[in-house]
């Protein structure tokens, strides 16, 4: 019998399906010979009282002889597993093998019937009736092999009881065709439901095999553009470095209102080119696991504050009122990330809310949280997509790309970011009538540290050593410090650096240098040689282009790590920060720089 769904398949599919059935046929044969022999020593036990005993032993000895051969048929298969080479002679073997024990059985049955004898009549059809029962177990998963069994027995036996035994004992004759019958119908559904299985499990691992290989693809497509984020950024990064420099220093220098003005127009211009890259930087580090959270008492009232005050010229700009509700929390987070956070949803705001508009900033304490929210007059979400506006490159209000409005990744960073630092974030919002960003901050039972207030302008009169291997940046940087009144001294590589200390016999105050330079070399190793050579545990700002470099490079104390581009403000702010957290610089700030010092 050929079954539909078998012949469908795939000759490397069939020869599977042939080698599954022969391991299952495989699997029952100890059993089955060793049933076999046990049921046949029963079987002559009981007919020896009506049969000639010489008999009896010469059928029990033909039955252990064809499952002797069975047992060949294991010992065989073990030292040759089965394959596409030799399936076919196993499986023909299995049936030959199934033939001998049929034809043992059916002959066994007809020679020791007394078919005189009601009694002999009984017990052989109940010992060929079970045996066709069990070849079902032995067999049926091969229905060759079960025919070759059961066919021989029960119409050898069936036969003899028609043609000679006397009536009716002659009608079991019939009884044990339709046996045969109903036996081979029961062997030939499992043979079906076997197959179907068996194709299912190879369906089931071509689909798994399907998924992995496009797993495996997407994966590979995901870190190709991941190392292609973090490569074009650190490429922008480095002229967005050192042009931000030249434009601060630059704004000094300049005299007339219409300069002033292109200036401001030019750093604009800046300023937008190094939010795109802040974020193809944040979703590289996200995705790349690079950000690293810090969490501690963070003094959250004052963060939101200087945040609004950040972003107040902006909203100025579009005529929006900036409201604040800002009662005194302190928050159990990462300062960095969640001022990110806060920036995004502010900006977003911002971008979206049309001139006239208003935007209320609120921190309120709430049992173990602290509620920050920021709501707008804009233009709204419609619900049906409210759900999609975490999604990376997604702009509702932005069809036609307009730069100024970046690329689409401020609220995706939001969300991950608010994940990463166990931060709830709600959205309520209705079209055309503005939306409001709840989020949820743990609240910290430590009291955080007040920052001192910063003087974007304050002279610094440090001496500062710069170590970078691009020459552009170690320039721009000469001029900007200079302009804060530092003392600048600067270096391509660490070698040259301790070259300069010794030959110029210099200790500088702070070091700013690369994280990664040329030949291999690391500003963690620069800086460990510097503070070995001159004994002294000075500070240092790192300042890296690679997203691998933020939170997963071990750093030395009395250290700060800044991504490029870094804002001139903040460069400063970091500069007067980290010179006043070291006792033995404190006395120098606001002090002129000496060679001496």
């Amino acid at each position: 019998m050929r079954d539909e769904p078998e012949a469908a398949l795939e000759p490397a599919q069939k020869v599977q399906i042939k080698i599954s059935i022969a391991t299952q046929l495989l699997a029952r044969s100890a059993t089955a010979v060793t049933s076999s022999i046990l049921f046949a020593s029963v079987s002559g036990t009981m007919l020896h009282f009506n049969a000639d005993n010489r008999l009896v032993v010469l059928w029990v000895f033909s039955v252990i002889v064809s499952g002797c051969l069975a047992i060949f048929y294991l010992i065989v298969a073990k030292r040759h597993p089965f394959n596409a080479q030799n399936i076919d002679k196993y499986l023909f073997f299995n049936t030959f093998n199934a033939l001998c024990a049929g034809l043992a059985w059916g002959i066994g049955m007809v020679v020791l019937s007394d078919l005189e004898s009601k009694q002999s009549i009984a017990i052989t059809f109940l010992i060929v009736s079970c045996f066709g029962a069990a070849a079902i177990i032995s067999h049926g998963a091969y229905p060759r092999s079960y025919a070759a069994a059961a066919v021989p027995a029960l119409l050898m036996y069936s036969g003899n009881l028609l043609f000679f035994a006397p009536s009716p004992q002659n009608l079991l004759g019939f009884v044990s065709i339709l046996l045969l019958v109903a036996y081979f119908l029961i062997a030939s559904n499992m043979h079906r439901n076997l197959v179907a299985t068996l194709i299912l499990r190879q369906q089931q691992k071509m689909m798994m095999r399907e998924l992995r290989t496009q797993r495996d693809a997407i994966r590979r497509a995901n870190e190709n553009k991941t190392r292609f984020l973090a490569t074009t950024s650190h490429d922008f990064a480095q002229p967005l470095h050192t042009m931000g420099n030249y434009i601060s220093a630059l704004r000094n220098t300049l005299t007339e209102p219409q300069q002033h003005e292109l200036l401001q127009k030019l750093e604009a211009s800046w300023r937008s080119m190094g939010n795109l890259l802040d974020g193809l930087l944040d979703i590289s580090r996200l995705e790349a696991g690079a950000i690293v959270q810090n969490r501690q008492p963070v003094d959250l009232t004052s963060l939101v504050q200087n945040i609004v005050e950040e972003y107040s010229a902006s909203a100025n700009q579009k005529h929006i009122e900036l409201r604040t509700q800002l009662d005194r929390q302190t928050a159990h987070t990462d300062i960095n990330l969640f001022s990110r956070i806060a920036r995004n949803i502010l900006s977003n705001a911002i971008k979206f809310t049309p001139r006239g508009g208003v935007i209320t900033v609120t921190v309120q304490g709430r049992d173990n949280h602290i509620v920050f929210k920021v709501a707008d007059t804009g233009i709204g979400i419609p619900e049906s997509r409210q759900s999609d506006i975490f999604e990376e490159y997604l702009q509702l209000g932005n069809h036609h790309r307009e730069r100024h409005k970046g690329l689409g990744l401020g609220l995706s960073i939001v969300g991950r970011l608010c994940e990463l630092l166990d931060i709830k974030i709600e959205l309520k919002s209705e079209e055309g009538k503005g939306a409001c960003f709840t989020l949820l901050v743990p609240k910290s039972e430590e009291i955080a540290t007040t920052p001192s207030p910063w003087e974007p302008h304050a002279a610094l009169r440090l001496a500062v050593l710069v170590i970078d291997d691009e020459r552009e940046i170690r320039d721009s940087m000469s001029v900007l410090l200079s302009d804060w009144g530092c003392e600048v001294f600067s270096a391509r590589s660490g070698e040259d650096a301790l070259e300069l200390i010794n030959a110029l016999d210099i200790h500088p105050e702070i070091v700013i240098l690369d994280m990664r330079l040329k030949g291999g070399e690391t500003g963690v190793d620069v800086l460990i040689r510097i503070r070995a050579l001159l004994e002294t545990d000075i500070p240092a700002i790192f300042v890296t282009g690679n997203i691998d470099d933020n939170g997963t490079v071990p750093r030395p104390s009395g250290t700060k790590l800044l991504t490029k581009p870094v804002d001139a403000s903040t460069m400063h702010r970091e500069l007067r920060l980290l010179a006043r957290s070291s006792t033995a610089m404190a006395a120098s700030i606001g002090e002129p720089y000496r060679e001496d010092a």
